[in-house]
């Protein structure tokens, strides 16, 4: 059961979304300047040259900070997603040892098969998942 890794859809989807408005913006910016910079070189080459160069140093810039902002976000979205998924850990933990107490306070002993194998499953997946869990991490 390796679902460590995953990272709910909609929070990718809505993450990506926005990177790709961000990206797509300064493409329309780099290509307005472009044109601009097209312009320029007819009437004033060594002007059209200077604003080419400070032009891609700009946006050399901005993607380098857009790279950086889209890590962080999605960083946040992992550590986010882990917090969820140790909650769920600790949300089954604490339902298997209720189960193994509660057995082991019946009088007489519940010795339904049934019972104890739902017993067992609960706490297979829960050493499971906290092993993938160290794993993972």
């Amino acid at each position: 059961m390796r679902v460590l890794c995953y990272i709910p859809t909609e929070e990718m989807h809505s993450w990506f979304s926005k990177f790709v408005i961000m990206v797509l913006k300064v493409m329309k910016d780099w290509s307005d300047l472009e044109e601009r910079y097209q312009d320029m070189r007819t009437n004033d080459p060594k002007g059209a040259d200077e604003f080419k160069k400070r032009m891609t140093q700009r946006f050399q810039k901005t993607v380098q900070a857009l790279e950086e902002e889209g890590d962080a976000e999605k960083h946040q979205l992992v550590a986010m997603h882990q917090q969820r998924v140790m909650a769920h850990i600790n949300e089954r933990k604490k339902e298997a040892m209720g189960c193994y107490t509660q057995a082991l306070n019946d009088s007489p002993p519940n010795v339904s098969p049934i019972y104890w194998l739902h017993t067992i499953n609960i706490l297979s997946q829960v050493t499971e998942i906290c092993v993938w869990s160290l794993l993972g991490s």
